[in-house]
This record gives structure tokens, sequence and C-alpha cells, in this order.
């Protein structure tokens, strides 16, 4: 393997992956499955987590060491929640939580959407190592939540190394970190009951509630597939479930978070939604950045 993974397998760190009525996914090499294939999926410190109802489908197509089955009522927000109690009993330092569906791409300039995923190129430059190890290096107390930015949104973006925008779909957490602050995925409520959805911006939240810098990678970047799979969230995320949880989000936040209707997106209808003020977590002053003459030294020579 490459000097990169070398490095990887030095490291304290695992992957977690919350999946539902995608085990087919596994079995095409679709989605993640593309980086942990059958003839690499040993290399890897990572868990499934699925139903119990569908253990023996994903059994199917992966070993029982990278498999941990969950009570079927369990929601996604709870199935992440037992993700970070596994990290956090196992004296995990780093904690990677992967969407099963997640694509990544690679930063060339020359082209005019920034990012590119073309497959003989991303095997080659070693790209998910690069991605898991340069997570790894960011990670810190100081910069407790890591993120690459989703591909849809990254055109915008000025800065290579931002600070503080929104952290989905692929997150590094610094796990000490969200321990010592009791940091939880599954307890937002609004009007006294739990909230299904919106977890991964309630946990960033959360950490810069309590002062905390979140930052992201623009080396690289995720797409964002959404319910172009079938299974995941689709399966039970309607519109209603939906509202509840921004209206949990902006009863948690009310200073940085408030309501607005939205009509983008694959829902074809309007509804409610968020909108943040993540900057607002910033000092007066404080830069909305780390300089690239910074950061890129920690990744060392590749």
């Amino acid at each position: 393997m490459s000097n990169i993974y070398e490095r990887l397998s030095h490291e304290s760190y695992m992957i977690g992956i919350p999946s539902r009525s995608r085990s087919f996914m596994v079995d095409k090499e679709t989605g993640v499955w593309k980086y942990l294939s059958k003839e690499k999926k040993h290399l890897y410190p990572f868990f499934t987590y699925v139903r119990q109802e569908e253990l023996e489908q994903y059994q199917s197509f992966l070993m029982d060491e990278n498999i941990i089955d969950v009570p079927n009522k369990f929601t996604i927000s709870d199935k992440r929640q037992q993700i970070l109690e596994h990290a956090i009993n196992d004296d995990i330092e780093f904690l990677f939580m992967i969407d099963d569906d997640s694509i990544f791409y690679f930063r060339e300039e020359e082209l005019s959407s920034k990012y590119t995923s073309r497959h003989e190129d991303f095997i080659e430059g070693d790209y998910f190592n690069k991605i898991l190890w340069e997570s790894m290096c960011l990670c810190s107390q100081e910069y407790p939540i890591v993120g690459l930015p989703i591909k849809q949104g990254s055109f915008g973006l000025k800065y290579m190394f931002p600070k503080n925008i929104p952290v989905i779909r692929f997150v590094c957490l610094h796990v000490p970190t969200l321990a010592k602050e009791e940091i939880s995925y599954n307890t937002m409520e609004f009007n006294g009951e739990r909230v299904p959805h919106m977890q991964d911006r309630y946990v960033q939240l959360q950490l810069l509630e309590k002062g905390y810098r979140s930052i992201s990678n623009c080396r690289f970047c995720i797409g964002d597939p959404g319910t172009n799979y079938k299974g995941g969230c689709s399966d039970v995320r309607t519109i209603e479930r939906h509202e509840i949880s921004a209206k949990g989000l902006a009863q948690t936040f009310p200073k940085t978070v408030s309501l607005k209707y939205k009509e983008d997106g694959h829902w074809g209808v309007q509804r409610l939604d968020c909108s943040i003020k993540w900057k607002d977590y910033l000092y007066v002053g404080e830069s909305h950045y780390e300089p690239s003459e910074k950061i890129i030294p920690l990744f060392g020579e590749y």
C-alpha cells in the first residue's frame, strides 16, 4: 500500500457508515463502497450500522465484523449517536461519519467545475487515503469537526480552508472533544419531542456554540446525490418530518437559526427550512479561513 496508507495505519480512527435499505450498493460497489470495495474493505476499520431486520441482507455482502445491528425503531439520529458512542467507548481519537451514497471529487483548477472524480486518476492519486489523512491532520481540539464542501455549493467558496461552513455527508470528528463536551446526535427536541433529522447541523452548531470552530478542506469535495438512490432517509423523510426538524433546530439555536420557506431541491414543493448564520460564531475581525501556507505543510510530503 501507499505511504499515506502507512501513515493512516498508525492513527486511532474508525469509519462509521449508517445505512438503510441499501445493501445493493455494497454489492454494486457504488457510493462509499467504491472506495471500500471487496478487495479493500479489510484495509480500513469501518463499521456499517443497519437495522436488525436488514442484518441478513448486509451479511450477504459484508463480513460480520463490519456490521453492527441496531433496533429497528432507531432514527438516523439514533444511529449516528450509536456510532459516536462506539468511538468513545473504544477510545478512538478520530471518527469519520460517512453517508453510504457518498462520492468524492478531487480538485483540478483548469476545469470550470473545479473538481473531477475520474476513477483512474482518483485511484492513481490515492485520493481516498489523502482525504482521510488530511482530515485527521486538520482535526483537533481547535477544529473538532472537519468536512469537505458539497460540490454543488463549492463554486462560490473563496478560500481553500474556510471556517464554519456547513459540514454534512462526510465529517471527521475529534472524539475526545465531543466526549468532553457531551455532544450528542439525538437529543434535539421540538416542543418536548425528539426530532428525527438535521442531526449533522445539530452537532456542528453545538460545537460552535461552545466556542469551537469547524474547518473544511476544499482540495476535495463531496457529491450530494440525495434521493437519486433509493433507500436511506428517502424511505422515511417526509416534508412534515423535515419541517419539524427545522423547527427544532431554530428552537435550539434561536440566535443563529431562523426559519424560511424554500422551493429548491428534490422536494418539488415549498417547504419550511433553516437559514443559519454560520459566520456569527466567529469573533469580530477573525479570519473566515486558514491560509494555505499554514495548513498544507501539516499534511507532509506526498
